[in-house]
């Protein structure tokens, strides 16, 4: 629908990705999830409260799953310094 919601990428692999979204989106909607200069078509397959899992439409290239857990590790870290 066009809205954008901030999430954590808890988990990732070529083929989709476990997030943690407040966004309350229904099983079988298709998303964009952008992540730092990848954009990449994904469709929710599961939620279970915050915690949701999405399949892409292609699949990522493994250099491209290495650098995004780095990422998520990263600003994850930065973010507990910050509490």
């Amino acid at each position: 629908g066009g809205q954008r919601h901030s999430i954590q990428l808890l988990d990732v692999s070529a083929g989709g990705a476990k997030l943690d979204c407040a966004a309350k989106l229904p099983v079988g909607t298709a998303v964009m999830l952008d992540c730092g200069g990848l954009a990449r078509a994904a469709t929710i397959r599961w939620h279970n409260g915050r915690v949701m899992g999405v399949k892409f439409d292609e699949e990522l290239d493994e250099r491209v799953v290495s650098a995004l857990a780095d990422r998520s590790c990263a600003l994850a870290a930065l973010m507990k310094t910050r509490e």
